[in-house]
């Protein structure tokens, strides 16, 4: 069965049926090769689709996606109801946790986010443990909603020349941040990576691996912040009903 797009009013989504080992082991071993090229990586969960339903915001960069990566069970579940092979989650964070831990030789990256400074600079050493020129930009928010500020950002990221960009600065600001670096000229891997950086540098604590395996990990996701989270996932609900239905039913939208 040929795989159907997830049609949301803003973008179309197709998911890649590809795991968090074979997309590490893309972005550290296949910089230059010939069936994926390097570029954005979107890992699109429940509450992206949602954003995608109400605004264009995240369609400029689901357009551009080289990898879209279904972060969300709910998008592993729509998306193979659709067609698509894909067996598990690919998320964000464990991307970051992976590529940190490939061993490499001088590979420049370039960590963007943390809820901190100190946040930044632990996520930077944990990849320079592994080998990687690894260099940091912690990008805080009113850096990253003012233009100039944006630009400059841009400009001092892509002037030191890193093979990969990790972006952990919440949606729908990582991706428009890729999405702009794409438009300035960089040619690396670009990884939109939520909550990733924080995970990382142990700031904040990940979900349990067998919460993660259950696909339960935005449980524990809402325990740990129960007043931002439950307004955010039950508001997320009846969009992806919405997208869910007009996927399924094949109907463009309105």
């Amino acid at each position: 069965m040929n795989q159907r797009p997830i049609r949301t009013s803003t973008a179309d989504v197709r998911v890649h049926p590809v795991s968090e080992s074979l997309a590490t082991d893309m972005i550290v071993g296949t910089l230059d090769g010939p069936k994926t090229k390097p570029g954005l990586i979107v890992t699109p969960n429940m509450h992206h689709l949602a954003i995608l339903e109400s605004t264009d915001l995240l369609a400029g960069a689901y357009g551009r996606a080289s990898l879209v990566l279904a972060d969300g069970w709910p998008v592993v579940l729509l998306a193979r109801m659709l067609g698509s092979s894909v067996r598990r989650r690919a998320t964000g964070s464990g991307l970051v946790e992976r590529l940190s831990q490939a061993r490499v030789s001088g590979l420049r990256v370039c960590v963007i986010g943390g809820s901190s400074s100190a946040s930044n600079q632990m996520a930077v050493q944990k990849f320079a443990i592994s080998g990687w020129a690894a260099f940091g930009q912690q990008a805080p928010r009113h850096v990253v909603e003012d233009k100039l500020g944006r630009l400059q950002l841009i400009r001092d990221v892509i002037s030191s020349e890193p093979s990969l960009i990790i972006v952990g600065i919440g949606s729908p600001k990582q991706e428009v941040l890729g999405l702009e670096l794409l438009e300035n000229g960089f040619t690396g891997w670009i990884l939109c990576a939520g909550a990733g950086v924080d995970f990382l540098s142990g700031q904040v604590r990940r979900s349990p691996g067998v919460l993660r395996v259950l696909g339960l990990e935005w449980l524990h996701r809402i325990a740990s912040e129960p007043r931002r989270l439950l307004v955010r996932y039950g508001s997320d609900i009846l969009p992806f009903i919405c997208v869910a239905f007009r996927s399924l039913s094949g109907k463009p939208p309105a």
